[in-house]
């Protein structure tokens, strides 16, 4: 009789030889790390984004929301409360906030009162209001006007980083932290404040070693998978974002993005973008290796000095954060692209301010002059707030970037 080696026998051999055990547990664990990664990278997707909030409002404890990056969450933290930033509704519809503000105002601050009037934001204990430009006090106007939410404090927020502006952004977080003390009803000691300094500290480090394997060849993660893993960090209490960040390092480190083409590499320039749509359209004929955002590299890429007094050390290091349009010095943050384009080996960069975004869109000839001065090409193009147009924006990105592959 022939023999043979059944199927059954290959599985049963396979299954004893301790290299094939190995090999499949590496790949068990490789896709479990994978499906880990992928669900903190959705932390910010309009089904799970409240979760976390949700769960803490649960047990008791209150959540505040956050309009702008320039507050200290720190402060938040020390006064025994969890920061969650405000997203503005994605629905297309804004009728409701229609009402109160005209239609070529910024559509990040409508979208945001739309949400608040629809009672998207009903599960907030306030939002802190600032003054990053006119829209965004006109905004607070309307919380005024309309009695909502019942803490709404406005801070000023300097749009110097001199001495003088430090010291008195000091003062005035200050003021902000007694308000919080008396809604949160716990003290916020200096310890306290230390603590949540840490705490927000190594959430910057972990975000930007996860930014430094963006300079590779092959990048470990896309620029869709970087917005979401910055959101992530604004909607998670800090202490679960970064134990799950840090315990994945070594898995992203390893890791190589799945990404349509390696090139061009991308830079984006842009302000309250927080919909993965307008950067996966990019992504379809590119790769987003670096961004000049406050979703993303603005907002963590400055640590607070731990050894400070603490109100001088948040308002020094929050005022120092990376330029953005709304500041004084604002040119720099044109240097400060060009650097990073250079850093991360970028053939381009794309300058997508929001319609209607004034501060971005009046120094855009600027910025525009300033990298074709340097050899940088860039494209400026508007967008929305929430995703629309995608189809024309596609037809332009496409375009941009096809010319930049016939130059790399």
């Amino acid at each position: 009789m022939a023999s043979g080696i059944t199927s059954q026998d290959a599985d049963r051999r396979a299954h004893n030889d301790p290299s094939s055990r190995l090999r499949n547990s590496q790949s068990g664990e490789l896709n479990r790390a994978e499906e880990r990664f992928k669900n903190l990278v959705e932390a910010n997707s309009e089904q799970q984004r409240k979760s976390w909030a949700l769960a803490w409002k649960e047990r008791g404890g209150k959540v505040i929301g956050m309009l702008d990056y320039y507050v200290p969450e720190e402060l938040v933290y020390a006064a025994g409360m969890f920061p969650w930033r405000v997203t503005g509704t994605w629905r297309g519809s804004i009728s409701r906030a229609l009402a109160y503000r005209y239609t070529n105002s910024c559509l990040f601050c409508t979208h945001v009162l739309e949400s608040l009037l629809s009672g998207e934001l009903d599960f907030l204990d306030g939002i802190i209001a600032t003054d990053w430009d006119d829209d965004m006090r006109r905004l607070w106007d309307v919380f005024e006007h309309i009695d909502k939410p019942a803490f709404r404090p406005a801070v000023h927020v300097p749009r110097a980083n001199t001495s003088v502006a430090i010291d008195f952004y000091a003062e005035d977080l200050k003021r902000l932290c007694q308000q919080l003390e008396k809604l949160s009803g716990n003290k916020v000691t200096n310890d306290a404040l230390h603590q949540a300094i840490e705490v927000c500290n190594k959430t910057r480090v972990l975000l930007k070693r996860v930014y430094e394997l963006r300079k590779r060849e092959k990048p470990a993660i896309s620029g869709t998978e970087a917005l979401g893993l910055v959101l992530a960090s604004t909607v998670m209490p800090k202490e679960e974002f970064n134990q799950e960040l840090e315990s994945l390092i070594g898995f992203v480190e390893q890791r190589e993005a799945r990404a349509n083409s390696f090139h061009p590499r991308i830079l984006l320039a842009s302000d309250h973008l927080d919909h993965p749509a307008y950067i996966e359209v990019v992504e379809q004929s590119a790769l987003v290796v670096m961004d000049d955002m406050d979703t993303g590299s603005r907002y963590f890429w400055n640590q607070v000095e731990e050894d400070a007094p603490p109100f001088v050390a948040l308002s020094d290091s929050y005022l120092n954060k990376p330029a953005c349009p709304r500041m004084f010095f604002w040119e720099k943050q044109v240097e400060q692209v060009i650097d990073w384009a250079r850093e991360f080996r970028c053939d381009g960069v794309l300058n997508f301010p929001q319609t209607f975004s004034f501060d971005r869109l009046q120094q855009a000839p600027y910025f525009r002059d300033r990298l074709t001065e340097v050899g940088i090409p860039v494209l400026d193009l508007t967008r929305d707030y929430s995703p629309a147009k995608l189809g024309q924006l596609q037809t332009r990105i496409q375009a941009f970037t096809e010319m930049l592959k016939e130059t790399v």
